[in-house]
């Protein structure tokens, strides 16, 4: 009597120990649920060039340069979609870019017509989780607007904005990415890098300006006396790109150093920002000698200066 005692208690601990356990594992999938799709951000239009990790709380998109993400881009995301109701779920889809939309792995649609509507049809079982992945490449410039849309709807329903309560990813696609967010600088052996001597000064600084990209500006020196030339805009923070406000002015700026780069004084830039004030000359007749020459090229456009760059 004592030993089927014995067993019974043992019985009931290894199925309370079972139960223990399942409510942890239930809990632990549930705690690695995040809202959203999770994916890439690409710098370019073919999902080239990786900007950085990107989550999307919404299937309703406008990308331009008013938010992080802005023309010239692209971006690829995955996750999991939950079914609304037992069978026939129709997504709509519009967009004025190429977008892709796929569901389950095999139902797949592309659309990328402005002003047309495309629909998906999926079998789906109400509760049931699906994978659902989705690339949007939204070629042009910066100041280009792209946008896509994702609706669904069902027998006896209007179709409607897909909730975030219905779309989530896990830490199975989220570790995917983890090569974007741990850095190998440790594994460096630094002992095979050259250091150099150097010193930090402040060429030019405004709140709420933005000042960059000296190396697309251009930089003439002559002895102590140094000409740099740069992009001088407003700021505006961007999550993803270099934090300008391109609805703003964004001009040229120069600035000059006379004791070899310890100092610096802003320049006027009309010469540069309106084009110059000189005659225009054939390039056989420009003194490329002469002590003041200095050369500029953007956008196919040369400017010249004999004068250290007081005018082009």
């Amino acid at each position: 009597m004592d030993k089927q005692k014995a067993n019974l208690i043992r019985i009931v601990s290894i199925l309370f120990c079972m139960a223990v356990l399942n409510i942890l594992i239930s809990c632990s999938s549930e705690t690695s649920k995040s809202d959203g799709l999770i994916g890439i951000y690409y710098s370019e239009p073919d999902l080239t060039s990786i900007k950085g990790i990107s989550v999307l709380m919404s299937m309703d998109q406008l990308w331009d340069d008013s938010v992080d993400y802005e023309g010239g881009t692209s971006g690829e995301w995955e996750g999991y979609i939950v079914a609304p109701v037992s069978g026939r779920i129709d997504f709509y889809i519009s967009a004025n870019r190429l977008v892709k939309l796929k569901i389950n792995g095999t139902d797949s649609l592309s659309v990328e017509e402005e002003d047309s509507e495309k629909r998906l049809t999926v079998q789906m079982e109400r509760g049931k989780t699906y994978p659902i992945q989705i690339v949007f490449y939204n070629p042009g410039s910066h100041k280009d607007t792209g946008w896509f849309n994702i609706e669904w709807g069902w027998e006896g329903s209007q179709h409607s904005p897909i909730p975030l309560s219905h779309l989530y990813y896990t830490e199975k696609e989220s570790g995917r990415l983890d090569f974007l967010r741990y850095s190998e600088g440790e594994s460096i052996d630094k002992s095979q890098c050259i250091y150099t001597k150097g010193e930090n000064v402040i060429t030019y600084y405004e709140p709420g300006r933005f000042a960059a990209w000296p190396a697309n500006g251009g930089i003439w020196s002559w002895g102590d006396e140094i000409l740099v030339a740069f992009t001088l805009a407003y700021h505006k923070e961007n999550k993803y790109h270099h934090a300008i406000n391109r609805h703003k002015s964004v001009v040229i700026g120069l600035a000059r150093s006379l004791d070899g780069g310890e100092n610096w004084i802003l320049e006027d830039t009309t010469s540069l920002n309106n084009g110059s004030t000189g005659s225009k000359r054939n390039m056989d007749k420009i003194d490329f000698s002469g002590d003041g020459f200095a050369l500029r090229n953007t956008n196919d456009i040369f400017y010249y200066s004999d004068d250290k760059g007081k005018q082009w």
